[in-house]
């Protein structure tokens, strides 16, 4: 005799400004074989329901489920895309609800659970303040947020393309973090320079000039004020010099096309971008889930020692994020 023994974990409720999210545990068993047979296999699967306090348009609904799938691929990442939703219209009525969307199953199988970043059980107890946080978040962040999911959700882009997205998410990111205090000395000295002009015309085009000249601190720097909040543990010159080389990177791309100078073949400067992009990716991604509230350790985890480590040390090795010998086998 085979004896089975399950006991289905209780449902995680959330309580949130708009109403409350729930997750919901569910078991199935299949015995299916010859008679008599030996095999049985259980799986349990988990729902997610989202009630609201009033009722929502349905471009509403559709936007909460983005929110909610968006999270997902942020928390496994994986860009494998959920089903459709049902919608409920009253106490009995359920419907099938069908738009488009970007992604495919067939692109993105389900992710297994050693390929995710993180598990719900090490978020059960938060897990209601991290949704309310990335909702939260990427309302605040706008394109801070949306720039980096741009680049995923199985949409295939140019290297350049793909890079440039990610360094103007983070530029935004920036803008929103840290926005400008105050009027500064520099501006006091652009007001004067400009009050000298005697034709007004004149005035607002040397003016539009120095506003653009005075823009914020170089790309690099910003860059690396941004991704230095996320505690990993990467020694600060090589994050520095990192950023500094992406800024000129996006610089070198957006105003020439690529290189500014043809210092090495095309072919080598896009496998060199593309070690760069990936780095950035994943650090974007770090700063991304450190910012809605997910832990250090696992963020670290992830990166240095899970399943999928290999590919993101290698990226980071190739640009002098890390030191080569962490890849040598003997170490």
């Amino acid at each position: 005799m085979v004896s089975v023994k399950y006991k289905r974990p209780k449902d995680a409720v959330y309580p949130t400004a708009d109403g409350k999210l729930s997750i919901h545990f569910e078991s199935a068993e299949d015995s299916s074989g010859p008679v008599f047979g030996m095999a049985l296999s259980l799986k349990q699967t988990a729902s997610a329901v989202l009630r609201f306090r009033k009722p929502l348009a349905l471009k509403d609904l559709i936007a909460q489920y983005k929110l909610l799938e968006d999270l997902l691929l942020m928390l496994t990442g994986s860009d494998h895309t959920l089903d459709w939703p049902w919608i409920a219209a009253g106490k009995i009525a359920q419907y099938r609800l069908y738009f488009p969307k970007p992604g495919s199953k067939a692109a993105s199988p389900p992710p297994k659970a050693h390929e995710c970043i993180t598990n719900f059980m090490q978020l059960r107890e938060r897990f209601g303040e991290i949704w309310s946080d990335w909702k939260k978040k990427r309302e605040a962040f706008g394109p801070g947020f949306y720039l980096y999911l741009g680049t995923r959700r199985g949409v295939r882009l140019y290297i350049e393309n793909r890079f440039i997205s990610l360094v103007f998410g983070l530029e935004a990111f920036h803008r929103r973090k840290y926005p400008p205090t105050g009027e500064t000395k520099l501006d006091e000295k652009i007001k004067r320079i400009v009050a000298q002009v005697s034709l007004a015309k004149d005035q607002k085009w040397l003016a539009d000039v120095l506003e653009r000249a005075k823009d914020q601190p170089p790309l690099g720097q910003r860059l690396y004020e941004t991704l230095r909040e996320v505690p990993l543990g990467l020694d600060e010159t090589r994050l520095r010099s990192f950023c500094e080389v992406c800024g000129k990177l996006r610089n070198d791309i957006s105003h020439f096309g690529g290189q500014r100078h043809n210092e090495t073949p095309y072919n080598d400067f896009i496998l060199d971008l593309e070690s760069k992009g990936q780095a950035l990716a994943t650090l974007y991604q770090a700063l991304l889930l450190y910012e809605i509230g997910i832990d250090a350790r696992i963020i670290k985890a992830w990166m240095f020692d899970g399943f999928g480590s290999l590919p993101i040390k290698y990226h980071f090795v190739k640009a002098h994020l890390l030191d080569k010998s962490l890849l040598d086998p003997q170490q």
